[in-house]
């Protein structure tokens, strides 16, 4: 399995698992989520440099994941952290694969001192998956965001290298130009 960085033939299956109750649902942006548009997103994104988009896929391609660093900040070396995982295969510990891998690249390719996320107060899978690998409930932003007319509160979650489990999969890691071999 390896983790590489986003190609125009993985769009149509992020547009499917966007379009998916299962994955908007904690996530916030509103379907329908189109091909064309996201087609937009991905040539003006192609070549930002504050961004890196990724696809966890099996040794004979098929896309089990999707995540990205985005939002680069170059005072203090951050980026902020998203994933989701194909939707019928959820809670398979493909989403820990692929944070970790995400981390390591952030950390060792990027040079990133702090990877970060925001997270739903509901959305426990998501906080439990954060926090295995080593991430660190830094705040609480209350009455954040809007979900079903209630505000509900939103929790910030960080990780330096130091914090990461680096026993989780270290060993198995193989670092070959823009891509991540978990071997």
């Amino acid at each position: 399995m390896k983790l590489r960085l986003l190609d125009e033939k993985d769009l149509p299956f992020r547009v499917k698992w966007m379009n998916d109750a299962r994955i908007y649902s904690t996530m916030h942006f509103k379907p329908p989520i189109l091909l064309e548009n996201t087609i937009q997103w991905f040539n003006v994104n192609k070549n930002n440099s504050k961004r890196e988009d990724f696809v966890f896929e099996t040794s004979d391609g098929e896309v089990l994941t999707m995540s990205g660093l985005t939002g680069l900040d170059a005072d203090t070396l951050k980026m902020e952290s998203y994933i989701f995982v194909a939707p019928d295969i959820k809670a398979k510990g493909l989403g820990k694969k692929t944070l970790f891998l995400q981390c390591m690249y952030a950390f060792e390719i990027l040079k990133i001192n702090k990877v970060y996320a925001y997270i739903d107060s509901d959305n426990f899978a998501s906080q439990n998956l954060y926090e295995k690998i080593g991430f660190k409930k830094e705040g609480i932003l209350r009455c954040e965001t809007k979900r079903e007319n209630n505000l509900i509160d939103r929790y910030y979650y960080g990780c330096l290298i130091d914090d990461l489990d680096q026993n989780l999969f270290q060993h198995q890691v193989s670092y070959e130009s823009k891509e991540i071999i978990l071997l």
